[in-house]
C-alpha cells in the first residue's frame, strides 16, 4: 500500500426537538502531498422525523469540496453538492443506526443520481 500522510478534523452537532432531529457535520482534511488542495472541506446537514417505532424519515444535504466555491484553482475540480430523502432505523436502544436513500446532484460536477448508506454505533 502506498499513500500520503495527512490530518483531519470533524465537528458534529445534533439536536432533538420533540420528534424532529436536526444535525450537521463539518469535516476538514489536509493531505501532505504536492498538487493537493490546501484544505478539503465537506459539510453534511439533515433533518429527520420519528415516524413510528425505530423508523425515521428525513432529508439530507451534502457539500463536498466546499472550498471550491471560493477557490477556483482547487485541485479536485470544484464543489459538488447533493440533496435527497433519507430513511433510518434506530436499534439497540438507539445506539445502532442504519440509514440510506437516493441523492440528486445539484452542481455541474456532481453525478445526477446516486445512492448512499450509513451505519453508526454510539458507545
Amino acid at each position: 500500500l502506498s499513500g500520503n500522510n495527512g490530518a483531519w478534523g470533524r465537528v458534529s452537532l445534533a439536536q432533538d426537538v420533540g420528534r424532529a432531529r436536526f444535525g450537521t457535520t463539518v469535516h476538514a482534511e489536509k493531505v501532505f502531498a504536492g498538487g493537493r488542495d490546501a484544505v478539503d472541506v465537506m459539510v453534511m446537514a439533515g433533518a429527520s422525523y420519528a415516524v413510528v417505532g425505530p423508523l425515521r424519515a428525513g432529508v439530507e444535504y451534502v457539500a463536498q469540496d466546499l472550498e471550491g466555491a471560493v477557490d477556483r484553482g482547487e485541485a479536485d475540480g470544484g464543489m459538488r453538492h447533493f440533496v435527497g430523502p433519507t430513511a433510518s432505523v434506530e436499534l439497540l436502544d438507539k445506539r445502532l443506526t442504519l440509514n440510506g436513500g437516493p441523492a440528486m446532484g445539484l452542481s455541474k460536477g456532481s453525478p445526477p443520481l446516486l445512492g448512499r448508506v450509513g451505519l453508526a454505533y454510539a458507545f
